[in-house]
C-alpha cells in the first residue's frame, strides 16, 4: 500500500466519523436550539434577530434627524464663534483676517459637526458590533483572544509613529486653504488699485502661487490618508492568510468544522471592514481639533 492510499483511507475514515459525531448529536443543527425541540421556530428567532435591530437602527436615524441635532449644533457653534469675534478688541482684530473667520464657518464648523461630533454614535455602533463579533470569535475558539489583543496593540502603535507626519500635512493643508481665500479676498478689495498700477499679471501670479502650494498639500495629505487607511484592510489580510493555514490543520485533525472555517473568514472581512470605518471616524474628528485649540 503506498503512503497516498494510506492518506486516502485515514481521511475517509475521518470523514465517517464527524458524520456520525454528528448524528450521535442530532444532526447538523446539534440538540442546542434557542427553542428546544422547534427547528422552524429557532429558525424564525434567528431570522428576527437579523431584522429588529436594523429597524430600530432606521428608526433611531428618523429620529436624530428630526431632532435636528446636526443643524443646531451648526448654528450653535458658528454663532458663539462669530460672538467671540465681534467682542476681539481692535489689535487682536487685525492679527485675523477675513479669510479665516470665512473659512471656519463656512468648512471647519460644518465639517467638525457633521464628519466628528455626530460620527460618535458610529463609534458605539463599531464597538458593539466588534463586541458581539469577539464573543462569537472566543465561543467557537478561546485563542481567537489572540487577534482582538494585537490589533489595539498595533494600532495604536501605528497611530503614534504616524501621528506627528499626519497632523503636520492637516496643518499645513488648513494653512494653505486658508492662504487661498485669502488671495481672494485681497483680489477683490484691491481690485480698482491693481488695475490702476496694471499689476493685474503679477496678482495672477501670486494667486497661482497659492493655489499651486494648496494643491501639493492636498495631495500629501490625501497619500498619508491612503496609506494609513490602508493599515487595517492589509493587517485582516494578512490574518487571514495565516488562519487558512492554522484552519487547515485544524479542520485535518478535527479541531473545527468548515461552517466555523468559512464563517470565521467571513467575520475577518467584517472586522476589518469596521475597524477601518473606525480609523476614519477618528480622522474626522482629529481634523476639528485645530478649530477646538485656535478658538477655546
Amino acid at each position: 500500500m503506498t503512503a497516498a492510499s494510506a492518506d486516502e483511507g485515514v481521511t475517509e475514515r475521518r470523514l465517517i466519523e464527524g458524520v456520525d459525531r454528528l448524528n450521535n448529536n442530532g444532526g447538523l443543527f446539534g440538540n442546542d436550539l434557542l427553542v428546544p425541540g422547534n427547528l422552524q421556530a429557532t429558525a424564525a428567532v434567528v431570522g428576527m434577530m437579523y431584522i429588529i435591530p436594523f429597524g430600530i437602527l432606521h428608526i433611531l436615524d428618523l429620529i436624530q434627524a428630526r431632532l435636528g441635532l446636526s443643524g443646531g449644533l451648526k448654528t450653535m457653534l458658528i454663532s458663539a464663534l462669530f460672538r467671540r469675534f465681534m467682542s476681539f478688541k481692535p489689535e487682536v482684530r487685525q492679527q485675523v483676517n477675513d479669510a479665516e473667520i470665512s473659512m471656519t464657518c463656512v468648512r471647519d464648523v460644518p465639517h467638525l459637526v457633521s464628519s466628528g461630533v455626530m460620527n460618535c454614535f458610529h463609534l458605539v455602533e463599531i464597538a458593539c458590533k466588534l463586541l458581539t463579533t469577539m464573543v462569537f470569535l472566543l465561543v467557537e475558539d478561546q485563542l481567537a483572544i489572540v487577534p482582538f489583543c494585537v490589533y489595539p496593540l498595533l494600532a495604536a502603535l501605528w497611530i503614534c509613529f504616524r501621528q506627528p507626519a499626519l497632523s503636520k500635512a492637516q496643518e499645513t493643508k488648513l494653512k494653505t486653504g486658508n492662504q487661498l481665500v485669502k488671495g481672494v479676498h485681497q483680489a477683490c478689495m484691491n481690485y480698482n488699485m491693481i488695475l490702476d498700477y496694471r499689476k493685474r499679471s503679477k496678482a495672477v501670479d501670486r494667486f497661482s502661487s497659492y493655489a499651486l502650494h494648496y494643491r501639493k498639500a492636498m495631495s500629501a495629505c490625501h497619500l498619508m490618508d491612503i496609506n494609513n487607511g490602508r493599515f487595517f484592510p492589509w493587517l485582516t489580510t494578512i490574518s487571514m492568510g495565516i488562519y487558512a493555514i492554522v484552519g487547515v490543520e485544524q479542520l485535518r485533525i478535527g479541531a473545527t468544522n468548515i461552517g466555523t472555517f468559512v464563517a470565521t473568514f467571513g467575520i475577518f472581512v467584517e472586522v476589518g471592514h469596521e475597524l477601518e470605518r473606525g480609523y476614519a471616524t477618528r480622522r474626522n474628528l482629529e481634523l476639528g481639533s485645530p478649530l477646538c485649540c485656535r478658538y477655546r
